[in-house]
């Protein structure tokens, strides 16, 4: 298990890189991503969770918990997702993440809503999620928005 203060120090040297003047260079390492994607073992998520809250929680990020977003937009939309499921039993993954063609309200967009939403507002989003057992769990620390 990873120690507290080496959480520490990769979330610091992450959040130096974000507040950097550097992020051209980051973007071209990244093979042209705007964003630096942490991943720690099951048994270190949590600490890493805490260390994420308690060092970039302030004006200048967002923290997202994906989970909590999910549950939210399900419950904003129960009679939608149920009439979809209806309608999609044989390709389940369009009821969170429709081709392009359709309308956009789905999870996926919702959450890409929430992303530039924080953007919008001046702030850099961090996006977390804790995953089943035996999978990793995933931090993306967006870096700037895309420009496309």
């Amino acid at each position: 298990m990873i120690s507290l203060n080496e959480t520490e120090k990769l979330v610091r040297q992450v959040k130096e890189l974000v507040e950097s003047d550097k992020k051209n260079e980051i973007k071209l390492s990244a093979n042209g991503g705007n964003a630096i994607l942490l991943i720690c073992s099951p048994e270190e998520e949590y600490q890493f969770i805490e260390t994420i809250k308690k060092m970039l929680n302030n004006k200048l990020y967002e923290l997202i918990d994906v989970n909590k977003l999910l549950i939210k937009f399900i419950g904003e939309n129960m009679p939608q997702l149920i009439e979809k499921f209806d309608l999609l039993r044989s390709s389940i993954q369009q009821i969170f993440m429709t081709s392009d063609e359709e309308d956009k309200s789905d999870f996926f967009s919702w959450l890409i809503s929430k992303i530039e939403q924080t953007f919008e507002d001046g702030r850099v989003p961090v996006i977390y999620s804790i995953l089943p057992p035996l999978v990793k769990t995933i931090f993306l620390l967006s870096i700037f928005p895309s420009q496309a």
